[in-house]
């Protein structure tokens, strides 16, 4: 996943706080989503009353010899994830008031701070919109269209090439079959 689909996340979350973590509930087997719950340490965006408060929230995690699936999952070790003891992490509520991390924006920090260490502002999503977004101009636009077709596209069409060529052969093959002696 492009860079600026994780800025722009992290700009557009509504809460952006660091949580004393208190207990970590993680998943069975292997490759999953850990229950984080903890007490709200610093508030950096949003109301300051959720200063204190418990929370808890989702965050994908894997153990030690996992592979990591294909996608643009950002995950966490489970054994990191088992000794911390504060996470930074942006926020969003779901439709039944439930916390979730906007496309993994969670971080595993030493202590509580101050001033946020994982900071992202509207200029550096911007920035990486503009580096990594689609073009905006309209050539660009038809250039990434065509790119995207053919990326997706391109292997299906080159395939049935493939496919079409050898039944031509097999009939070629048959004709010239039928007309030895």
């Amino acid at each position: 996943m492009p860079p600026d689909q994780y800025a722009r996340a992290a700009v557009d979350a509504a809460l952006h706080v660091q949580v004393e973590i208190e207990r970590v509930e993680l998943p069975p087997g292997t490759s999953g989503e850990a229950v984080v719950m903890g007490r709200v340490a610093r508030v950096f965006r949003g109301p300051p009353e959720m200063l204190s408060s418990r929370i808890s929230f989702e965050v994908s995690c894997l153990r030690e010899d996992d592979d990591s699936p294909p996608g643009g999952t950002l995950w966490k070790r489970v054994e990191d994830l088992e000794q911390a003891k504060v996470m930074e992490t942006y926020l969003d509520r779901d439709g039944q008031g439930r916390f979730h991390v906007p496309r993994w924006q969670s971080f595993i920090i030493d202590e509580v701070t101050d001033t946020p260490l994982f900071l992202v502002t509207e200029e550096e999503a911007r920035r990486l919109e503009d580096a990594f977004g689609p073009p905006r101009t309209r050539a660009r636009r038809l250039l990434y269209a065509m790119n995207t077709v053919l990326l997706v596209h391109g292997p299906v069409f080159l395939l049935g090439l493939g496919g079409l060529a050898a039944i031509i052969y097999f009939v070629w093959t048959l004709v010239e079959w039928q007309r030895t002696p």
